[in-house]
């Protein structure tokens, strides 16, 4: 089961994901992406130290998040444990990501 919390602090979002990031509920992520993105944010972090398990449909709705912020003009950083599976996703997809920070878990 995924679970999304949402934290507004001035300008900056961050969206904190916990649980599996795969299949039905990744597919339901990317159907509330835009209603996730706050207007008033020119930044949004999405915090991934919590997802145990991700699958490429999960990968896709982090691209579609890149996507949609590109497209309004804000800026997306990762928060990812340095073993979380979206590396790998992103070293294979060779799409660049910025990192507010590789925590260790």
């Amino acid at each position: 089961m995924l679970s999304i919390e949402i934290k507004i602090a001035g300008e900056q979002q961050e969206i904190l994901l916990d649980g599996d990031l795969k299949g039905i509920e990744a597919l339901d992520l990317r159907k509330k992406i835009s209603s996730i993105i706050k207007e008033s944010a020119t930044s949004v972090i999405i915090n991934l130290s919590q997802v145990v398990e991700m699958d490429l449909t999960g990968f896709n709705a982090i691209v579609i998040f890149k996507k949609e912020l590109y497209q309004r003009n804000k800026k997306l950083y990762l928060v990812a444990p340095k073993d979380n599976i979206v590396h790998g996703y992103i070293h294979l997809s060779k799409l660049e990501f910025n990192y507010l920070q590789q925590v260790n878990k």
